[in-house]
């Protein structure tokens, strides 16, 4: 049995950017989860430690929290939750869906799995589908690469 990493990163909706999760805690059910992330400031170059809150729908958040699949893309990058990925479906066709041309998908974690999804269809992201993806960005930078995907 392969041991797979548990990885977390976090898109800090106030600073718009995204950090490497250092630490998660749950201090108690009458708490919000606390994560603590590293980030580079692109203006000083200083290694700031930030700590936010996550996990309510009620708006203190101010951060979206985004776990590692446990698998790399074609050119060896982490994919992540929320990432945007780049692939070509092994021309594959079911039903009436050809998928002999590239596409684009966001990996979402669903059903308690790592899946592809954009406007139309919706795929398991597995070890075998890893091998054709390639990282071109992430939902939260670059959502303008989703639009279109009606294919």
């Amino acid at each position: 049995m392969d041991n797979r990493k548990i990885k977390f990163r976090v898109w800090d909706k106030n600073l718009k950017l995204m950090a490497m999760a250092n630490c998660i805690k749950y201090p108690s059910d009458y708490v919000y989860p606390q994560i603590y992330y590293r980030y580079k400031n692109k203006q000083t170059g200083k290694i700031i430690d930030e700590c936010a809150l996550f996990g309510s729908d009620d708006g203190c958040d101010t951060v979206r929290v985004m776990q590692y699949t446990g698998l790399k893309d074609k050119n060896g990058k982490d994919v992540y939750e929320g990432d945007i990925i780049r692939t070509k479906m092994f021309g594959k066709e079911i039903g009436n869906a050809n998928f002999n041309d590239i596409d684009y998908f966001s990996i979402v974690y669903k059903g308690a799995s790592f899946k592809l999804e954009n406007n139309t269809r919706t795929f398991y992201f597995t070890k075998e589908t890893s091998k054709s993806a390639e990282i071109i960005g992430n939902i939260y930078e670059n959502s303008e690469l989703l639009k279109g995907c009606e294919t």
